[in-house]
């Protein structure tokens, strides 16, 4: 579990919070594959002078999925194959905006 506590003041930098993405990964045979990934922006390849510090209140704690998207035929419905998970810190830094998801480790306690 997270050392942090509900309400606690903490910072990180814009790079390390998470995204959903989805990815497109050939399998063996050649076909493309939909996998739906958490990935940072530092993860992505952006510079790290892209970097903002910020500062905000820890809300909660998430358990985010990784996995990918299995195509069946025409007359299947579309599978959700769960291929791991992520950890992450719910933090708010603004009243009118969304909380971000950062994982634990590129949160520093203020």
């Amino acid at each position: 579990m997270s050392a942090f506590t509900l309400g606690q003041r903490v910072s990180w930098a814009t790079l390390d919070e998470l995204h959903r993405l989805a990815v497109s990964i050939p399998d063996e045979f050649g076909h493309s594959q939909t996998h739906k990934v958490w990935i940072s922006q530092a993860e992505q390849g952006l510079p790290v002078s892209m970097a903002e510090p910020r500062e905000g209140i820890v809300v909660g704690t998430r358990v985010l999925s990784n996995g990918r998207l299995q195509w069946n035929g025409y007359d299947e419905p579309v599978e959700y194959i769960l291929t791991d998970t992520v950890t992450a810190v719910l933090v708010a830094y603004d009243l009118r905006r969304k909380p971000v998801v950062i994982p634990p480790h590129r949160v520093r306690e203020v």
